[in-house]
């Protein structure tokens, strides 16, 4: 999930831990910056001088967010 400080040109994505991504508009790619708020994204992530840092961020395609539940009958 994404929370986007957009007149400055950075957010922040809040992983499934907890943890908190910084990420600047130049690593967003396949969405609009400011659209991206709430959003749920992939993205690749690295060390950076205050603490993680995404790389590229894009929008998490609806299919890949699906998952199929169901029991498959024999």
């Amino acid at each position: 999930m994404t929370k986007l400080f957009s007149e400055e040109g950075y957010g922040f994505i809040t992983l499934e831990d907890g943890t908190d991504v910084y990420f600047h508009k130049n690593a967003v790619r396949d969405a609009v910056f400011e659209q991206m708020d709430g959003m749920e994204v992939s993205l690749n992530v690295e060390p950076g001088e205050k603490g993680l840092q995404a790389t590229v961020v894009q929008p998490t395609p609806p299919e890949a967010r699906y998952v199929d539940k169901r029991s498959v009958a024999a």
